[in-house]
């Protein structure tokens, strides 16, 4: 086995560095592959934001791990963005306690229900097949 298989087969089992790339990747995307005004502003309110980017690119991320690992990143990306509506004793959402915490989640919600379906598309543009083979191990 190559080091950069090794490593990619590594990343595939480690939940932390797969959100953390996946996380990434759509604020990424919000800049380069997108331009409305709600995904300019969602690109500007993640950089403001300490735990509800961290928390729904985790939702993101699960979504993707999930048994099956057949989830769309469209669909893993809206599913999350529903799950950010449960409560904190929610799985996933324990982050929630954290200071601003729930007011950031409310900023972010409130966002993405202003996403248009370009929107959407755009923000998952860098989860593309390669990104879920390489970082997702899909």
């Amino acid at each position: 086995m190559t080091k950069a298989k090794a490593k990619t087969e590594d990343k595939a089992m480690n939940i932390i560095d797969i959100t953390s790339e996946v996380g990434m990747a759509m604020h990424t995307a919000l800049r380069k592959a997108c331009d409305s005004p709600p995904t300019t502003l969602a690109w500007n309110a993640i950089h403001l934001m300490e735990h509800a980017w961290a928390g729904y690119a985790k939702l993101v991320a699960s979504a993707l791990l999930a048994e099956g690992r057949d989830t769309s990143p469209l669909e893993a990306a809206k599913t999350a963005m529903a799950d950010m509506q449960g409560t904190r004793e929610d799985v996933g959402m324990e982050w929630l306690g954290k200071e601003n915490a729930n007011h950031e989640r409310w900023t972010l919600i409130c966002i993405f229900k202003t996403f248009e379906d370009e929107d959407w598309d755009g923000m998952i543009a860098y989860l593309d097949e390669d990104f879920l083979r390489e970082i997702c191990g899909r």
